[in-house]
C-alpha cells in the first residue's frame, strides 16, 4: 500500500474529506518529557474526528489540535 499523505499543494473542493497527519520526531540520545505538539488548522478547514495516535492524549479546542506526548524516546518518531 501506497503512503496516501504528501506534503505537495492539493486542489480540494468543499466538501471533500482531507486526512490529516501529524508526526513528532525526537532525534536526540535522551528522552524528551511533557511533549506538547499543537497544529492550528485553516479557518476553512473543519475537524470531524481523531482516527488514531500511537500515544498520549489529542485534544481539540477552537481549530486548534494539542497532541500531549508523556514521553518520547531518544532516536523515536510517532
Amino acid at each position: 500500500m501506497t503512503n496516501p499523505f504528501t506534503t505537495d499543494d492539493i486542489k480540494v473542493n468543499v466538501g471533500d474529506l482531507i486526512y490529516y497527519e501529524l508526526k513528532v520526531y525526537n532525534p536526540n540520545s535522551y528522552a524528551l518529557v511533557d511533549v506538547v505538539a499543537t497544529e492550528i488548522f485553516e479557518e476553512l478547514l473543519s475537524f470531524i474526528e481523531i482516527i488514531s495516535i500511537d500515544t498520549g492524549t489529542l485534544t481539540t479546542e477552537s481549530g486548534n489540535l494539542t497532541w500531549t506526548i508523556p514521553i518520547i524516546p531518544a532516536n523515536t518518531e510517532y
